[in-house]
């Protein structure tokens, strides 16, 4: 476990000294440099980083949205952290209730 500041974005929400594990090497991504997982927190495991901002009212709610775009469009994809994505969409959105954590 290792213990860092998580910010997303210039003027996005951070949590100070959020504890992480800790990854020491990989093998299958090498160029990167971190990876953050965005699962929900089970009972057996420190909570996640979106339930620690959402328990810090850092964001209103716990949630995590993408809009993909193609890459020949003229808005480029984002995630947005705390709620949905304001006139990204032109249908409705679809939401999947976990049905095993284990």
């Amino acid at each position: 476990m290792m213990t860092d500041d998580a910010c997303f974005g210039v003027d996005g929400p951070c949590l100070e000294n959020f504890n992480f594990f800790q990854a020491t090497s990989t093998t299958s991504t090498p160029w990167t440099n971190g990876i953050l997982g965005l699962a929900p927190s089970l009972s057996n495991n420190p909570p996640s980083v979106i339930s620690a901002l959402h328990s810090a009212k850092k964001i209103t709610e716990p949630v995590v949205t993408f809009w993909l775009n193609n890459p020949f469009g003229t808005v480029a994809s984002m995630m947005t952290i705390g709620g949905l994505t304001e006139g990204a969409n032109k249908g409705g959105y679809t939401e999947h209730k976990i049905i095993n954590a284990g």
